[in-house]
């Protein structure tokens, strides 16, 4: 379903200047980000609560995945789950 919504999100977004009205433009494009917003949170959250059931020992290494694709929250994290090495 995550993988739906992003792909569906990006493919109609392409078509968005031919909606003809400002009003139009700007709502869908909110409504597009948002969708897209949401299944990149579904593919992430999945992807890691798979790898966390597989890796149980290693749960620091993946918010350490998490938080080096996302710099602006930093280490704090995985410093916090550190002692669970």
């Amino acid at each position: 379903m995550n993988i739906t919504k992003q792909g569906v999100s990006g493919f109609l977004f392409a078509f968005l200047p031919y909606t003809g009205h400002v009003g139009w433009f700007i709502g869908l494009s909110y409504l597009l980000r948002f969708m897209e917003g949401v299944g990149t949170a579904m593919a992430w959250s999945s992807s890691l609560g798979i790898l966390m059931k597989i890796f149980p020992n290693k749960v620091s290494y993946f918010y350490l995945s998490v938080n080096l694709t996302n710099p602006k929250d930093g280490l704090s994290e995985t410093l916090k789950s550190a002692p669970n090495i």
